[in-house]
């Protein structure tokens, strides 16, 4: 379905790299981005052809004056549209070259690098009406990896009353990244436009533990109060008053069944994330289910994680590969089971 306006940010008529594009260029940024084939997350099927039809745009004719000083040479994208004889391939090749846009040219399907930066999620409804249109992108686009990182690592999926990391993990095929390192890439990256960007609301951790009785048993008692082992962090419970204390005993458990992670690192994460989430604090019951699932997470992304700790280069194409296997799984049982 077509839509009747879109949304274009004020910027994009006062930034120095948009201010030197080319007029046609400038007019196919504002229609990819606020055009009638546009969606919820800036990746879509578009035919240059349909661009040049609603933009008017033909194969323009060379200038008499370039044909004779270029004789012994081709003209280039950017001399053809600086000339105002570029068409509408040429633009998106210009827009692709500067990194504002991916094109598939077998797919015919386009893909606005940074949409999502600028274009978040509203409300959960949302959020499952783009999870279908990322479905809907052919796994054989030149982008795809690239863009399954991008919607998982930017689009947001966590609500206060719902939360779809689940099934975004399932249905594209890969877990959603830990809240701390979402939060910081997100900073980290700033805006494109040299803009201070607000960053977006923390992730919550997964998965939660199931509702906790009013009077608890004594089962976990040693998360409510110190014992004899060494003290290392607390831990705010349901309450605000009581605290679980995470002793060094503890932490030598969880680092020998969870190598991979850096287990004290982690436990100030939550600290901070349930400093500032009054509302999601565990219980003394459930505190420890809730520490476990954390380091679980931490555990099963510990490559990923220690890479970018380390601010190494991190090679997604494994991950983007069963992705891609997952899907073509998928679309497979489905065509079986519509036959």
């Amino acid at each position: 379905m077509l839509r009747d306006y879109g949304k274009v940010y004020h910027a994009i008529f006062t930034d120095e790299k948009s201010a030197k594009w080319p007029d046609l260029v400038f007019r196919i940024a504002v229609y990819l981005l606020a055009g009638p084939h546009a969606n919820l997350i800036g990746c879509f099927r578009l035919p240059a052809a349909y661009v040049a039809e609603d933009l008017s745009n033909r194969s323009a004719t060379v200038p008499q004056r370039l044909r004779k000083g270029s004789a012994n040479r081709s003209l280039t994208v950017a001399e053809r549209l600086a000339h105002g004889c570029g068409t509408v391939a040429d633009g998106l090749q210009y827009l692709s070259d500067t990194g504002f846009i991916r094109y598939c040219a077998h797919t015919k399907w386009v893909w606005i690098v940074n949409f999502l930066r600028y274009n978040q999620f509203e409300n959960p409804n949302t959020a499952r009406s783009a999870l279908k249109f990322a479905e809907a992108v052919p796994v054989n686009c030149e982008f795809y990896p690239q863009f399954i990182e991008s919607i998982i690592v930017n689009g947001r999926w966590t609500f206060s009353k719902d939360d779809l990391s689940e099934t975004v993990a399932e249905r594209l095929g890969q877990p959603l990244p830990n809240p701390s390192e979402t939060v910081a890439e997100r900073l980290g990256h700033g805006s494109a436009r040299g803009r201070t960007r607000r960053p977006e609301p923390e992730p919550e951790p997964l998965p939660e533990p199931e509702p906790e009785p009013e009077h608890e048993p004594s089962i976990c008692v040693e998360f409510a109060a110190s014992n004899d082992s060494a003290h290392f962090i607390d831990l705010p419970l349901v309450g605000g008053a009581n605290e679980a204390h995470i002793t060094e005993q503890q932490i030598s458990g969880w680092e020998a069944s969870y190598p991979g992670v850096d287990v004290r690192q982690q436990l100030r994460h939550m600290r901070e994330w349930l400093t500032h989430n009054p509302t999601k604090r565990k219980t003394p019951r459930g505190i420890g289910r809730f520490i476990v699932n954390w380091l679980a997470r931490e555990q099963d992304r510990g490559k990923l994680g220690a890479a970018r700790q380390h601010g190494k280069a991190v090679d997604n194409s494994a991950a983007a590969a069963e992705a891609i296997r997952i899907r073509k799984e998928r679309q497979q049982r489905d065509s079986e089971n519509a036959t």
